[in-house]
C-alpha cells in the first residue's frame, strides 16, 4: 500500500503544470518506478534487496563498513599502500552515496534506496538525451524506460555491486555533451563535471563516455565539442593519473592472462547464444526499443544524424563482444584498444560497452518517430516489463542481512595475487552469481 500510494502521489506530479517539464518527467520516472519494484520501497529494512551474500557484495559492504572510502578521499596518497585502495580504485568514492543514506536508514536500507534511485535515475536521464533528438516527452519516457529499467540493470542490483546499477551516469554524460554542442550551448564545464561524476561511481561506465566522447569528436569535428572534451580532460586528468597511481603502486589481482580469459572473455555480448552478460537479450532489451529504432532509422536512413547513430551502434556493439569474437577467434579491435590503453587488460566486463549500443538505439528511435505524443506507447513497455523483467531468475528478491567482515588474511591473500574475500562463515555460505560460477577467486574491480 505505501508503494502504491508513493507512487502514485509522485507520478501524479507530472500533471503540475507550472513545473518545468524535465522535473515533471523526473517525478513521473521515480514514481512509476517505485510501483513497478513494490514493495521495495516499503521494504527498505532491515533485509537488503537481491541476493546475499554474494562474493562481490560482501566484499563491496565489507570495504565500506571498513571506511575505504574515506581513506580513498582523506587521506589519497597514503592510499597508495592501502591494498583495498589499490584493489577498487578510485571510483571507492561511490560508497560515499551510501554514506549518505547511512545517516537516515540502515546499512541495508542505505543500499536498497539506491536500488530504487537508480533505475529511475537511469530511465529520466535516458529520457532527457532522447529529448534532445527532436521527439517528445511522453516518447522520450518510453524509449529511456528500456534503459533505466532494463533486466541487466535488476540483474546487478541482485548479484553485483551496487554502483553497477548506476547506469545513469551514462546518458546524463551524453545528454550533457550533446547540450554543449547545441546552438545555444552549456558550458563544457558541465560535460566535464558529468564525467567527474562517473569516475567517482563507476570506472567501466567512464571509459564507456570517455570512448564514446572521442567517437562524438570524430563524428561531429566542431569548436563547441572539442571544447567540451578538453574540458573533460583537464578535470578528469588527475582521477585518471590517480588510478594509474593506484594500479601500480602494489601487487597485482591477477596477471593479464587470467583477467582476459577467466573474465573479460565471459562477460560479453555473446551472438552465439544472442545473451548480455549471460541475460537473454530478447529480454533484456524492451522489444518496443528496437522496434522503435528500427523503424525511425528506416524513416531517416538520409540524414547524417541517424547515419552516425548507426555507426554509434555497431562500434559499441563491436567492443561489447570482448576479446574473442567467438571461442578461439581474437578480436583485433579489441587487441588494439588493449595495446592504446595500458591497464585495459583489467577492464574484466567488456559487456559495458553495449550500453553505449542500448543509447544510440534509443537516439535512432526517438530522431525517427518524432513529435506524435505516443501516450500509449509508456504502457506497453511497462505491460512487457511485467511479464520479460519482474518474472525472470535474475530479477531480486530480499535476502537476510548481516554486516560482513574482512577476513584477517585478506591483505597477505591479495599479496600473493588473490583478491579481497569476506570472512569464512560469509564465504562458505555466499550464494553464487554467475560471475562467481565462472571466476569464483576473483573480486569486481
Amino acid at each position: 500500500m505505501i508503494c502504491i500510494l508513493l507512487g502514485l502521489s509522485l507520478s501524479l506530479c507530472a500533471l503540475i503544470s507550472r513545473w518545468k517539464p524535465g522535473i515533471r518527467a523526473f517525478f513521473f520516472c521515480l514514481g512509476q518506478t517505485i510501483l513497478l519494484t513494490a514493495p521495495l520501497a516499503g521494504h527498505l529494512q532491515p533485509d537488503l534487496f537481491g541476493a546475499f551474500p554474494t562474493v562481490d557484495k560482501s566484499g563491496s559492504i565489507a570495504f565500506y563498513l571498513d571506511g575505504i572510502h574515506k581513506r580513498v578521499l582523506l587521506h589519497p596518497i597514503a592510499s597508495l599502500s592501502d591494498p583495498g585502495a589499490r584493489l577498487i580504485g578510485v571510483h571507492a568514492c561511490h560508497l560515499w552515496i551510501t554514506e549518505f543514506f547511512d545517516l537516515f536508514l540502515s546499512t541495508a536500507g542505505a543500499f536498497n534506496i539506491q536500488g530504487i534511485l537508480y533505475p529511475a535515475l537511469g530511465w529520466w536521464a535516458s529520457a532527457a538525451l532522447a529529448r534532445r533528438f527532436d521527439t517528445d516527452w511522453p516518447t522520450a519516457i518510453a524509449l529511456g524506460f528500456a534503459f533505466g529499467m532494463g533486466l541487466h540493470v535488476f540483474a546487478d542490483l541482485n548479484w553485483y555491486t551496487i554502483e553497477k546499477a548506476a547506469v545513469f551516469t551514462v546518458p546524463l554524460y551524453a545528454y550533457c555533451l550533446v547540450r554543449a554542442t547545441n546552438p545555444q550551448p552549456i558550458s563544457p564545464w558541465w560535460v566535464a563535471g558529468a564525467w567527474v561524476l562517473c569516475v567517482l561511481i563507476n570506472l567501466y561506465f567512464a571509459l564507456v563516455t570517455a570512448i564514446g566522447t572521442v567517437l562524438f569528436l570524430l563524428a561531429v569535428p566542431s569548436r563547441k565539442a572539442l571544447q567540451a572534451c578538453v574540458a573533460t580532460a583537464l578535470a578528469g586528468l588527475p582521477l585518471v593519473i590517480y588510478q594509474w597511481a593506484l594500479m601500480r603502486a602494489g601487487p597485482q589481482p591477477a596477471d593479464a592472462d587470467a583477467y582476459l580469459h577467466l573474465r573479460a572473455a565471459q562477460d560479453v555480448l555473446n551472438l552465439e547464444t544472442l545473451t548480455w552478460n549471460r541475460l537473454e537479450l530478447w529480454r533484456s532489451i524492451n522489444p518496443v526499443l528496437p522496434i522503435a529504432a528500427a523503424i525511425g532509422a528506416a524513416r531517416s536512413l538520409s540524414k547524417t544524424t541517424t547515419q552516425r547513430m548507426i555507426g554509434l551502434f555497431l562500434v559499441f556493439t563491436y567492443l561489447s563482444l570482448g576479446p574473442f569474437i567467438s571461442p578461439g577467434v581474437p578480436n583485433p579491435g579489441w587487441q588494439e584498444l588493449q595495446s592504446a590503453l595500458p591497464g585495459l587488460w583489467r577492464l574484466s566486463e567488456p559487456e559495458v560497452f553495449f550500453q553505449g549500443s542500448v543509447l544510440t538505439l534509443i537516439a535512432l528511435g526517438a530522431a525517427g518517430l518524432g513529435r506524435g505524443r505516443r501516450i500509449w506507447l509508456y504502457p506497453v513497455c511497462a505491460l512487457l516489463w511485467l511479464s520479460l523483467v519482474r518474472t525472470h531468475a535474475a530479477y531480486p528478491g530480499f535476502s537476510e542481512f548481516h554486516p560482513p567482515k574482512l577476513s584477517p588474511s585478506w591483505q597477505q591473500q591479495e599479496k600473493t595475487q588473490h583478491s579481497w574475500r569476506t570472512s569464512d562463515t560469509v564465504s562458505s555460505q555466499r550464494t553464487e552469481s554467475p560471475r562467481d560460477q565462472a571466476s569464483s577467486h576473483f573480486a569486481s574491480m
